[in-house]
C-alpha cells in the first residue's frame, strides 16, 4: 500500500481530474483512495486482469530440474506463486543467480526468506534483463581471471 500512495502521490496534479485506473485484481486501493484525496473528482477503478497461479507442465518442471542459472521474479505475486506451486520449488534456488524487477519484488522475496542477487534498476524487462546481463558478464570475468 505505501507503494501504491507513492506512486500516486508522484504524479502531476490531479485535482478537478477525472481518471481512469487500470489495474490487476490482486492490486491494493491505495492508489485509488490517495487519488481521492488528492482531489481527483472521479476515480474510476477498473480490474482488467486477473493474477493465477498456473502450475508448470511436466516438461517444463523436468527442465527446471536439470538445472537454470537463474530465476526472475516480476512480481510480489510470482515470488508468492512460485512458492505456492510446491515446497521443491525452493531447492531450484541454491546456487542460482535470484533477480528482482523492483523494490517492491525484493522485499516480497526478502519477507519468503528468498536472498536476492540482483534488482532492475529500470523496472522493465529490458531493465531486468540489463541486470542479469551485467550479473553475468561480471561473474565470467572473475572466472576468466581466476583461470589466468
Amino acid at each position: 500500500v505505501e507503494r501504491s500512495r507513492a506512486l500516486a502521490e508522484s504524479l502531476s496534479p490531479v485535482e478537478g481530474e477525472d481518471i481512469l485506473l487500470v489495474r490487476a485484481d490482486i492490486a491494493d486501493g491505495g492508489v485509488t483512495e490517495t487519488l481521492r484525496q488528492r482531489g481527483a473528482t472521479r476515480v474510476d477503478d477498473v480490474a482488467v486482469y486477473r493474477t493465477r497461479l498456473r502450475p508448470p507442465t511436466p516438461e517444463v518442471l523436468e527442465e527446471l530440474r536439470r538445472g537454470v542459472d537463474g530465476i526472475t521474479f516480476t512480481s510480489p505475486s510470482t515470488v508468492r506463486g512460485f512458492l505456492r506451486i510446491g515446497a521443491e520449488w525452493r531447492s531450484l534456488l541454491d546456487g542460482v543467480v535470484v533477480a528482482t524487477l523492483g523494490p517492491a519484488t525484493t522485499e516480497a522475496a526478502r519477507r519468503e526468506g528468498i536472498v536476492t542477487d540482483v534488482e532492475a534498476v529500470e523496472r522493465s524487462m529490458s531493465g531486468l534483463v540489463d541486470a542479469l546481463d551485467e550479473t553475468f558478464s561480471r561473474a565470467s570475468a572473475v572466472d576468466e581471471e581466476s583461470t589466468k
